[in-house]
């Protein structure tokens, strides 16, 4: 399976914010995500980064 972490940068710092997701969705409100064992939800954030070799996705506040 291919999970990733998700972190959020604020004041300069990353925070884990989703431990292994599964689905990320942009919508009108957010981005829709999921971790495995979790029903979706949405945060208000943009992406930044995506690391394919760290696993890694790091957004931002919208």
């Amino acid at each position: 399976m291919c999970q990733t972490n998700v972190y959020i940068e604020e004041k300069g710092e990353e925070k884990l914010l989703i431990k292994d997701c599964i689905l990320i969705e942009e919508t009108p409100e957010g981005l829709k995500m999921q971790s495995f064992f979790d029903n979706p939800k949405i945060y208000k954030t943009k992406i930044k980064l995506i690391d394919f070799l760290k696993k890694k996705i790091l957004v931002y506040p919208a």
